[in-house]
C-alpha cells in the first residue's frame, strides 16, 4: 500500500486502494475540494467497516432540483482495477473545474469506489484468493470457510436468484453465492437505500470481468425500455472505446 496521506489528486495515481486508503482519500478529497465534493457514509458492513461515498456537485447550491446519478465499483474487491475507474472520475471531475462547472451546478454525481470494504480487506490483507465475496464468517463446510460469505453482486432483490448459466448460486461455498434472501447483507441494503434516496436517473457498475459493456435486461423473460435509453447510451460508449 502506499502513503495514507492525500496531499493532492496526484496522490490518487500513485496506485491501487485498500478500503483504509480509500476512505483516507475520500476524506481528503473532501476537505481540500469542499465546495465540489462532500463524503458521506452510507452504511457498515456486517463486520462494522464503514462504506463511504463521494458526492461530486456544487455543495454551494441547493440539491432539490439536481439530477443524481451513480458509479460504484469493487462490489467484488478482488477485482481491484475497477476501483480506479471511480478514482478517475473523481479525478477528471476536479482537475477540470471549468470543463465540469455547468455538469456540477445541475447535477450530483455520486461515488462508491469500494462497495465491498470487508472483502478488500480479505483481498489484501488475507489472500488475494478471496475478496470475491463479502468475506462474512461461515459457518458450513470447510470451503465455507475459505471462501466467506456472499456474492454482494448476486444478492439483490430484482429477479433474485434468476441468473443463468450457473452464475447465480445457494451454495454457500460458491463463488456466486446469492445469500440466504434477496438484499440480505448490509452492503446491498446501503446501496438500496442510497437508490431509493436519491432516485439515480442512471448509473454505472465497473468491474474487471472479461472487456465487455453490460446493459440491462440479462434477464431473458425481460424486455427493456423504449425508448432504451441504456442501449444508446451503450452504443456510444463502445464506439468511443473502438
Amino acid at each position: 500500500m502506499i502513503n495514507e496521506r492525500f496531499t493532492s489528486l496526484e496522490d490518487l495515481k500513485k496506485g491501487y486502494k485498500d478500503n483504509i486508503l480509500n476512505i483516507h482519500y475520500l476524506l481528503g478529497i473532501a476537505n481540500l475540494y469542499s465546495e465540489q465534493s462532500r463524503m458521506e457514509v452510507i452504511g457498515k458492513t456486517a463486520r462494522g467497516r464503514e462504506i463511504p461515498a463521494l458526492l461530486l456537485t456544487n455543495t454551494t447550491t441547493p440539491d432539490e432540483e439536481k439530477i443524481s446519478v451513480l458509479f460504484n465499483c469493487a462490489h467484488h474487491a478482488n477485482e481491484v482495477i475497477s476501483i480506479e475507474h471511480c478514482y478517475d472520475i473523481i479525478y477528471s471531475v476536479l482537475s477540470r473545474p471549468k470543463e465540469y462547472q455547468e455538469i456540477l451546478n445541475k447535477m450530483k454525481i455520486w461515488i462508491v469506489p469500494i462497495v465491498n470494504p470487508d472483502g478488500a480487506r480479505h483481498f489484501w490483507h488475507v489472500s488475494n484468493l478471496m475478496g470475491r465475496k463479502n468475506g462474512y464468517p461461515g459457518s458450513g463446510p470447510v470451503n465455507d470457510k475459505l471462501n466467506p460469505g456472499v456474492d454482494i453482486n448476486r444478492n439483490y432483490p430484482f429477479y433474485w436468484g434468476k441468473a443463468g448459466g450457473g452464475y447465480s448460486s445457494s451454495n454457500p461455498s460458491n463463488y456466486f453465492y446469492r445469500g440466504p434472501s434477496p438484499g440480505s447483507e448490509s452492503e446491498t441494503k446501503a446501496m438500496m437505500d442510497l437508490a431509493n434516496r436519491e432516485r439515480f436517473a442512471a448509473s454505472i457498475s465497473y468491474h474487471a470481468y472479461a472487456n465487455c459493456l453490460l446493459i440491462p435486461y440479462s434477464i431473458d423473460s425481460l424486455n427493456n425500455p423504449e425508448p432504451d435509453v441504456a442501449k444508446e447510451i451503450g452504443k456510444k460508449i463502445r464506439c468511443f472505446c473502438d
